[in-house]
């Protein structure tokens, strides 16, 4: 699924079944859920949250991994 995310390009939702999707669940070593990852193009992980995360702390997650920087301090340690 590709959601309109702004200039910067699209951002991806992927849901991942762990029977199903046993390799990605290897790449990126994930062992509990929910868990949610935010990755660059490349593959690398910028960040992630185990278990409930506000949107207001996801939101500043994707906005800093498309621009870092861009958010204040006080979002940056919310694992």
């Amino acid at each position: 699924m590709h959601l309109d995310a702004g200039p910067d390009g699209p951002l991806c939702v992927q849901e991942l079944e762990a029977v199903a999707e046993a390799e990605i669940h290897r790449r990126y070593g994930i062992d509990a859920v929910p868990l949610i990852l935010i990755a660059g193009e490349d593959g690398v992980v910028q960040r992630h949250f185990l278990g409930p995360v506000t949107a207001t702390d996801l939101w500043a997650a994707v906005a800093e991994a498309r621009e870092p920087g861009s958010t204040p301090g006080s979002c940056e340690n919310h694992d």
